[in-house]
């Protein structure tokens, strides 16, 4: 990439589809509750359709999975309180191999034997998943299709019990969407002897399958940051798993425990290009004073995070872009910005919705944080110009563009509260 002018503090730079590592935050805000309630009906509880399995990717970086025969068992069977199929777990022994794209000739392409477990339901007899449209695909054993993890072979897990949580969500191409349900699942290995998980409020004892398997449906209010599971083994000490961010810390990366001292909350938000799911950037006070600020991510009715648009759930997360007061170079008159910019940040898939719109594959995000004294920010790209007001606590602000731009430079010209002005000018992204 070219180099980008010293006048802007950098927050984050990230090239390629938005995905990262996340956290549980819950956004308390009376709009947020409206466009919950106007958000898409819930999915159907008996599929609509069925449909092939996802096609595996083919690129060099793509880890594959490939089942040892014979053990590949079906385990810890649920019903789906909606009354739709049955929950399950797929727990297999596998070879994690290097597709042959990706390795030097005579090089082994197993790079791990573990034991896995992959969520999904049974539908006329099949292992797969249901999506938020009501499609229901059969799932191979991968990485991908249904949401799966790997760990050690042993029957204790080498003491590091397998926990997730599926937020399902609805219709996620709308412009709104919903939580409707969640899932806890997980593994404790066959040595496992019981354990139990904290939802909420309530204390949920675990039925355990063969292999130290369970699921555990629940209510849709439940927050990732609420959820923890105990194993207690035959041998050794019990394991506790906290999921999400510890209780009561709005982000779950220990810096950001240090130094935020509130909640967080939507400080920003931005359209979709192609009519999804709208984009926010959250902040939280700083315990030295300012904000912590942390975005973008996808807002699912009150909640921010990862959105899996193919399974239809999202990962209340934080995204990777972080920034607290006193972290970083003060802003000044001569860089009066902390500016982030994402690619690949729109929806690339190709379906009617982005045809009708006319939009490009791919996305950039351009986001941040101003002085105080800043009235406006406005973005001239070579296809238009946007103007933005940072918002009124932390000063946060984001665009959100389809595709990205190649050719051209894009000015940004900061406004101040006096009338003066101050440019700085990015060059053509690369690719």
């Amino acid at each position: 990439m070219s180099r980008w002018p010293r006048a802007l503090v950098i927050a984050g730079l990230v090239a390629g589809v938005l995905a990262g590592a996340l956290v549980a935050l819950a956004v308390p805000r009376t709009r947020d509750r409206v466009a919950a309630r106007a958000a898409a009906a819930l999915p159907p509880v008996t599929p609509l359709r069925v449909a092939p399995a996802v096609p595996q990717p083919r690129s060099a970086a793509f880890v594959g999975l490939r089942a040892r025969p014979g053990t590949v068992r079906l385990e810890a069977r649920t019903r789906d309180p909606r009354g739709g199929p049955p929950w399950v777990l797929r727990v297999f022994r596998a070879e994690r191999v290097v597709p042959k794209a990706g390795r030097r000739p005579g090089v082994d392409p197993v790079i791990g034997r573990d034991l896995c477990v992959q969520l999904g339901r049974v539908y006329r007899g099949r292992f797969g998943w249901i999506d938020a449209r009501g499609t229901f695909r059969p799932v191979r054993v991968s990485f991908h299709g249904a949401p799966a993890r790997c760990g050690s072979p042993k029957p204790d897990l080498a003491g590091r019990p397998e926990a997730s949580f599926e937020s399902l969500i609805t219709d996620p191409d709308r412009p709104a969407a919903r939580v409707y349900e969640t899932v806890l699942w997980g593994l404790g290995g066959a040595a496992a002897r019981s354990a139990n998980a904290r939802l909420g409020p309530r204390r949920v004892p675990l039925r355990l399958s063969a292999h130290g398997g369970f699921i555990v449906p629940g209510p849709a209010a439940v927050h990732e940051n609420q959820v923890a599971v105990d194993v207690r083994y035959a041998r050794g000490p019990s394991r506790h798993v906290q999921l999400g961010p510890r209780p009561g810390m709005p982000f779950a990366v220990r810096p950001i425990h240090d130094r935020s001292a509130g909640p967080a909350a939507i400080e920003a938000r931005a359209p979709d290009p192609n009519g999804g799911l709208a984009w926010g950037v959250v902040a939280a006070p700083s315990r030295g004073g300012g904000w912590c600020v942390a975005g973008p991510a996808r807002i699912v009715g009150d909640r921010i995070g990862q959105v899996d648009a193919g399974l239809g759930t999202m990962r209340e997360s934080l995204p990777y872009a972080l920034s607290c007061s006193g972290n970083a170079p003060p802003l000044t008159r001569g860089r009066p910005l902390a500016l982030g910019m994402m690619f690949g940040g729109g929806d690339s898939r190709t379906g009617p919705r982005r045809t009708a719109r006319r939009t490009l594959p791919g996305g950039t995000v351009f986001h941040g944080t101003a002085r105080a004294d800043v009235a406006s920010i406005t973005i001239a790209t070579p296809r238009d110009v946007r103007t933005l007001v940072p918002s009124r606590r932390a000063h946060a602000f984001i665009a959100v563009y389809d595709g990205t731009f190649p050719t051209g430079e894009t000015v940004i010209t900061t406004t101040f509260t006096d009338g003066t002005t101050h440019v700085d000018r990015l060059p053509p992204d690369p690719g």
